[in-house]
């Protein structure tokens, strides 16, 4: 098991990687403070190739249930979607790509 948490130092975050059985840091990466807030424009919502009502569409018809919740986030230059399908009282997150296709999870 491997856990992630970050830190802050000056203008740089810390991303500290720890392996959950000893504990020990096996790995720390500085990023800049402004990569952990690229802020979603208009514009990439309404240049994507898949709507968000596409994107609804499909997360409903691949969990075979109705969509409770969607987010949009910038994935590169372009959208994705994050929508929770609920089927009966289990929900499933589907991330659907700007092109419309189904993302497959980590």
């Amino acid at each position: 098991d491997l856990h992630s948490f970050p830190t802050r130092r000056s203008s740089d975050l810390t991303d500290h990687h720890i392996d959950a059985n000893s504990g020990q840091v096996i790995k720390s990466d500085n990023h800049p403070i402004e990569s952990y807030f690229v802020r979603l424009k208009p514009s990439d919502v309404q240049n994507a190739p898949t709507s968000l009502k596409q994107a609804v569409a499909t997360a409903e018809q691949k969990a075979g249930g109705k969509a409770a919740e969607a987010e949009i986030e910038r994935e590169a230059n372009s959208v994705r979607y994050k929508i929770t399908v609920m089927t009966g009282s289990q929900s499933q997150e589907i991330t659907v790509g700007a092109d419309g296709k189904i993302v497959p999870n980590k």
